[in-house]
């Protein structure tokens, strides 16, 4: 089974994306807007941590609507580093 660096787990109500992620046992929460705005921050906080896809998960239950601006931010930015 493949060992994961970076796991995240992701609530998507209709407003805000709520993420949560795992590493090295110690868990991080993280808040932010479901808009425009709120995937720039994600890159951000993505761009901090040095994110490589390739050893990545991220678990999310498919909202419609709710998920797809993040869904189509994770499609767009699937391989290698996120910057």
């Amino acid at each position: 089974m493949k060992q994961y660096k970076w796991i995240f787990g992701v609530d998507v109500p209709k407003k805000t994306i709520d993420v949560t992620m795992i590493k090295d046992g110690k868990q991080i929460h993280r808040q932010f807007q479901n808009d425009a705005t709120g995937m720039d921050d994600l890159m951000n906080w993505f761009s901090e941590l040095d994110l490589d896809t390739s050893d990545t998960l991220f678990c999310m239950e498919a909202t419609g609507l709710y998920c797809f601006a993040l869904t189509q931010f994770l499609a767009n930015h699937q391989e290698g580093r996120l910057r």
